[in-house]
Order: structure tokens, then sequence, then C-alpha cells
């Protein structure tokens, strides 16, 4: 009987420790009902954000590639153009150069139409001269076939008078005879004469006719001399606005090469700072993808302690599912204490990748200014080469249409008169001749009168000797030697003559070989005049066909610009959802902390309980 106190004593511990055993049980079925839900929700997010910022890095290094690609090939595309501009201003150099040449050659041709109207100018008067004593010798030369033709009647009446006399008479008939012969081989010479003086004045004519279309060549060149000087200077100026206008492009130019290099600095530095953003992000995603392992295991070892705390419910004792509580709730906590770890490091990693996502971005964002103004510039110096292929297209029109086609008409003057020249200079060659031969016929027909004037003598002293019978030829012979007398001075006047022509002659003849030295000389002129049109024609042809190329070249740049602006904009928006994702994987992890925070108090509270 003593015993049953006892025993009913511990029934009712054992009682009101069972029941302490389930207030616990239920207090921890409490406190950690939710929290596996919770750490899943926060493993998914971050897993959530994890997936984010690796496309977003993914998508910043593929459009950063093409970008870099894009301006290293607008670089090299650049300093193609370089190439080609500094070409383009060398050929302008050259083409500078030949029309230095030409425009002197010009006017070195103005200079020589006017040589040639000195040359000429006194060659009229010259002429006049040769032709006013060339008529002197033909009237010369006329009268002595009329001489010839008086002495030839005279001894043709003393050969029939003589036949009449009889044998008396014989002796008279042979001399008037020998008379006879040498007037005719006389007046023969006297029409030979004529005919060289004709020769001689139809050759004066000639020269005197190349003199005169010489004279309407140089006017002609002349006119074309006047019209050409302000078409030269025209085109001086329109290539010295192209020489402006290349330097203006140069300038350009440099600027627009000066600015892609700052470019391509740029993106150089973003690529540095892109592979430690996506160093970063690998790291910081290893760290992400460890709590999200340690969070998943956590939820897991939470699920433990609650299904401990179910197994109550099962065959297991209050006792043992209090016990078995305590061993989960120590695997969590050491969990948790390594996801607060994590957190920490993992809040370091993400603030170092946000502060170089923020870099990268800005970065970007720079690139994306520049490249604008990149854009600019392309576009004005596209502008500036469709200007300058104008100017030079303009240069090349005017230069076929009005200088070249001048310049080669007032070549072929000066060409048509060094021929003429050079044809006149031969005809007075001939001339030359002509008077020559002229004194030798004049001297034969001296000689024949001479011979007249004997034989004449001779008839008058047997007239003489015959008497009454040779009363009449001696009045015959007297007139003969009169004639002949008459004959020797006109012989002798027409060599006076000959020689007058003939130093007539040699003054025109120096002043066409005066001419002629100055044809020569400016017809080699011209001949260089025309290789350095030919050079200067191929010069603005190479230059026309190289401001072309620029022109397209340019063109194309600026085309590429406009590509290489659209790739930076496209590489800001792949920055910036970079630098979103990384802030979303922070805001993330902040959600994860505040979680872990709870789900460690309420751990912290089942903890002291138990032990309590």
């Amino acid at each position: 009987m003593a015993e049953r106190p006892r025993l009913s004593t511990d029934a009712d511990s054992l009682l009101a420790r069972m029941g302490k055993e389930r207030f616990v049980l239920g207090f921890v079925s409490d406190n950690l009902a939710g929290m596996p839900l919770t750490a899943r929700n926060a493993a998914r997010e971050l897993g959530t954000a994890l997936d984010r910022v690796g496309l977003s890095c993914t998508d910043v290094s593929t459009a950063l590639a093409e970008s870099f690609a894009r301006v290293r090939q607008f670089q090299e595309q650049s300093e193609k153009l370089g190439e080609s501009s500094e070409s383009t201003f060398k050929r302008l150099e050259e083409v500078s150069e030949a029309l230095k040449r030409s425009l002197a050659d010009a006017a070195d041709l103005i200079r020589a139409v006017s040589h040639f109207q000195t040359a000429g100018a006194g060659m009229q008067p010259r002429t006049a001269v040769l032709e006013e004593a060339s008529h002197g010798v033909r009237e010369e030369a006329a009268r002595l076939v009329e001489l010839a033709e008086q002495i030839n009647l005279l001894a043709l009446n003393s050969v029939i008078e003589a036949d009449h006399t009889g044998r008396e008479g014989r002796p008279f008939a042979v001399l008037a005879q020998e008379i006879r012969t040498i007037a005719s081989r006389t007046a023969e010479e006297a029409s030979e004469v004529q005919q060289i003086v004709e020769k001689i004045e139809h050759d004066v004519l000639e020269a005197t006719g190349r003199v005169d279309s010489n004279e309407q060549s140089y006017r002609e060149g002349a006119v074309k001399a006047g019209e050409l000087s302000p078409d030269l200077a025209a085109l001086e100026r329109s290539l010295a606005q192209l020489r402006d206008g290349q330097e203006d492009f140069r300038r350009e130019y440099r600027s627009l090469a000066d600015h892609l290099a700052d470019i391509r600095t740029r993106y150089e530095q973003m690529t540095a700072v892109t592979e430690r953003v996506v160093l970063t992000s690998e790291s910081v995603g290893a760290a992400m993808r460890e709590e999200q392992d340690s969070l998943t295991r956590l939820a897991a070892s939470v699920d433990d302690v609650l299904g401990a705390v179910e197994g109550q419910r099962g065959a297991r004792s209050a006792e043992q599912t209090v016990e078995a509580v305590r061993a989960n709730l120590s695997t969590t906590g050491a969990l948790l204490t390594h996801c607060f770890a994590s957190e920490r490091e993992l809040t370091s990693g993400l603030d170092n990748a946000e502060r170089l996502a923020s870099d990268q971005t800005s970065s970007a964002s720079l690139a994306e200014r520049k490249s604008e103004r990149l854009e600019v510039l392309a576009s004005s110096l596209a502008d500036r080469a469709g200007f300058i292929r104008a100017r030079g297209q303009e240069l090349l029109a005017n230069w076929e249409t009005r200088v070249l086609a001048q310049v080669l008409a007032l070549i072929g003057h000066i060409d048509l008169a060094a021929t003429k020249t050079h044809e006149a200079v031969e005809a007075m060659g001939a001339l030359e001749a002509r008077i020559r031969q002229i004194d030798l016929v004049a001297a034969s027909i001296a000689r024949a009168t001479l011979k007249i004037d004997m034989l004449a003598l001779t008839g008058s002293i047997e007239a003489s000797k015959a008497g009454v019978q040779g009363g009449g030829f001696g009045a015959v012979a007297s007139q003969v030697r009169q004639l002949a007398g008459e004959s020797g001075q006109v012989a002798d006047r027409i060599q006076l003559r000959g020689y007058h022509l003939n130093s007539a002659l040699s003054v025109i003849r120096r002043s066409f070989l005066e001419a002629e030295g100055v044809a020569r000389t400016e017809h080699a002129r011209s001949g260089r005049a025309r290789k350095n049109l030919h050079t200067l024609e191929e010069s603005l042809r190479g230059l026309g066909a190289s401001l072309e190329a620029v022109f397209q070249s340019t063109t194309g740049a600026a085309t590429q610009a406009g590509l290489v602006l659209k790739d930076a904009a496209i590489l800001v928006k792949a920055t910036e959802s970079t630098t979103a994702g990384i802030q979303a994987a922070a805001r993330a992890l902040a959600s994860t902390s505040a979680g872990l925070a709870s789900l460690s108090r309420g751990v912290e509270k089942v903890a002291s309980r138990l032990e309590a």
C-alpha cells in the first residue's frame, strides 16, 4: 500500500514530461513550417538571376566581338581610304605640275604667235620690192625681144637686097644672114628671160600668198590666244579650289582616323573590362550555384526536422523525436552558418561585378557617343569627297571642251605657219637659181649683141668699099649697130636689175630664214606642248578615276560608320542588361539573406526551447 503513491507520482511526472515534449515538437513545427519552401524559392531566384547574368554576359561578349570586328574592319577600310587620299593628293600635285607646264606652254604659244607676227610683218614690203624688181626685168626683156626682132627684120631686108644686087651683094648677104641668126637666138634668150621672170613673179606671188596665209593664221592664232587666256586662268582657279578641297579632305580624314583610333582604344579597354566582368560573373555564378545547392540542402535539412516532428505521430516516442530534431537542427545550423559565409562572399562578388558592369556600360555609352560623332565625321567626309569629285569632273570637262581644243588649235596654227614658212624658204631657193639663170642669159645676150655690132661694123666697112652700090647696106649696118648697142645696154640693165633682184631676194630669204628659225623653235615648242598636253590629259583622267574611287570609299565609310553606331547601341543595351541582371541577382541574394535570417531566428528559438 505504501508504494502506490510513488508510482502515481512517476506516472504524473512522465505524463507531464510527455506533454512538455509534445509542446516543444509543436513549437518546432510552428516555427519551421514554410521554411523549406522559402529556401527553395530563394534557390530558384538565385538560379534565375544566375541564368540572366550568364545570358547577358554572353550577349555582351557577342555584341562586343561583333562591334570590335566592325571597328577593325572600318579602321582597315579607313587606312585604305587614307592611302587612296594620299595617292589622289599626289595625282593632284602631278596634275598641278602638268598644268603649270601646260600653262607655261600656252603662254609660250601665245608669244610664238607674236613672234610669227613680228617675223612676218616685214615680209610684205620686201616682197613688194622683189615684185617691182622682177617687173623691171620683164620689161627690159620685152624691150630686148623688140630690138632683136627689129635687127632680124633689118638683116632680112639686107639679105633680100643682096640677092637683088647679085655677086657684088653676096658678102652683105652672108653678113646679114649671120646677124639674123644671132638676132633670132637673142630673141629666144630674151623670151627665156621673160619666162624666167614670169616664173619668178609666180613664185613671188606664191610666197606672198604664203605670207598672207601665215598672216591670216597669225591673226586667227592671236584670236585663239586671246580666248585661251581667260580659260586658262579659270582652269587654274578650278585647280586651286580642287587643291583647297583636297586639303580640307585630308584634315577631315585625319580627324576621322584619330576618332576611329580612339574608338578602337575604347573597345580594347572595354574588351579587357568585359573579360573581367565575365570572369567575375563566372566566379559569382559558381558561388551562386554553391549557394543554391546549400539552400537546397538547407531546405532538405529543415524538411528532415519537420519530418522528425511528423514521425512522432508514428512509432517513435516523443523523446526519440526530440532527439532526432536536435540532431537535424545541428545539421541545419551548420548549413546556415555555411550559407551565411557564402552569402557574404557572394555579396562582395556581386558588388564587384556590378561596379565592373557599370564601368562597362559607361564605356559602351561613351563609345556610342563617339560612334555618333564618327558617323557625323564620315558623312561630312563623304560630302567633301562628293564636292571634290564634282570639282574634278568640272575641271576635266572645262579642260576637254574649252582649253584642250583651243590649245590644239593654237598648236595647229603654229605648225601650219611653220610648214608654210619652210615652203616659202624653199621657194626662195628656187628663185635664187632662176635669178642666176637670168644673169647667165643676160651675159649671153650681151655677148651676142657685141657680135652683131662687130658684124654690122664689118658690113659698114664693106659697104664703104663698094661705093654707090653699098650705100644702102651701109645705112642698114648703121641701124643694126645702133640697135645692137641699145640691146647691149638693155642686157647690161637686165644684169643690173638681176643683181638688184638677187639682193632683194637675199634680204627676203634672210627674213624667211629668220622666220623659219622661229618656226622651227616654235614647232619644237609646240611638239613639247602637245606632249605635255597628253601627259596632262592622262593625269586629269587618272585624277578623275582616283577622285571617283575616294568618293565611293568615303560613301562606303559613311555606311560603315552607321553600322558601327548601330553596333554600339546594341552593345550599350547588352551592357545595361548585364548590369540589370547583376542587380537582380543582388536583389535575389538580399531576399535570400532575409529568408536565411528568418530561418536562423526560427532555428535559434527551436534550439532554445529544446535546451529548456
